[in-house]
């Protein structure tokens, strides 16, 4: 303790607690359920949980199910890394989850890179899988016993989203769709395609016509009926100025 009178908090390298991922972390998760489930929005059930379970020539760490408020039960596959995410990690993810059509997928590490929570969150707004990335950390005040914590880096951002969007509309629809959304509405609002290119944050404006040009169908009508005036009005203007030349003429 500190002179202050309060207390030091460390961390403890994981290894020193779960020497291996398999024979350490996964069983002592198993056989502590509810120290993941406090973290989510459903509890997986202990009775279901295996560890090592097979998928095809691989194995997944975890795997159990859950059930929802709405009675339905899911799939859960969870994948324990006590090292910094990696892309091989990332892959055994996406393998597990097709192979036991999990619904949602659970992904733990010493740390997770940027790279691979933006990969995470792509699967909730895309992919319609619940998907979590965790950090888990051993702390320790003092002398006290070690103590395990999480910290959640990605999730998904409405577990209500899905089964709300599909009683609604009668269909699964993504995040991402939103946005294509809002660009149809400010295309039929007649914005310039150059200031939805800057609100949508593309590259260049060749990015937003290729994928909203189908929608701009009107613009071709619009280009006409403007040229027809341009055409009206210089014919006009042309027509004034030989009126103003004739009349100068004649009082000439």
């Amino acid at each position: 303790m500190d002179d202050d009178g309060l207390a030091r908090v460390t961390k403890v390298d994981l290894r020193t607690v779960w020497a291996h991922e398999q024979t350490g972390f996964s069983r002592w998760l198993v056989e502590n359920i509810d120290f993941l489930n406090e973290q989510l929005p459903f509890d997986i059930d202990p009775e279901s949980l295996r560890a090592e379970a097979p998928a095809g020539d691989f194995s997944v760490d975890v795997v159990g199910d859950a059930s929802l408020d709405n009675g339905e039960s899911i799939k859960v596959i969870v994948e324990n890394q006590l090292e910094q995410t990696d892309h091989r990690r990332l892959g055994q993810v996406l393998t597990y989850v097709a192979a036991y059509g999990a619904s949602a997928a659970i992904w733990i590490s010493a740390q997770a890179r940027p790279e691979h929570a933006k990969a995470v969150q792509w699967l909730n707004d895309e992919a319609n899988i619940d998907a979590w990335l965790f950090d888990v950390e051993i702390i320790q005040i003092d002398e006290s016993r070690p103590a395990p914590t999480l910290t959640r880096i990605v999730g998904p951002s409405d577990r209500f989203w899905h089964p709300a969007v599909e009683t609604s509309i009668g269909r699964p629809l993504r995040y991402h769709d939103l946005r294509h959304t809002h660009a149809a509405f400010l295309i039929a609002q007649g914005a310039h395609p150059k200031a939805i290119q800057t609100r949508l944050g593309h590259s260049s404006i060749i990015v937003t016509m290729d994928t909203y040009g189908h929608l701009m169908e009107g613009l071709d009508a619009d280009i006409a009926d403007i040229a027809d005036k341009l055409n009206e009005q210089a014919t006009t203007a042309a027509a004034q100025h030989q009126t103003t030349i004739h009349q100068l003429t004649t009082h000439a």
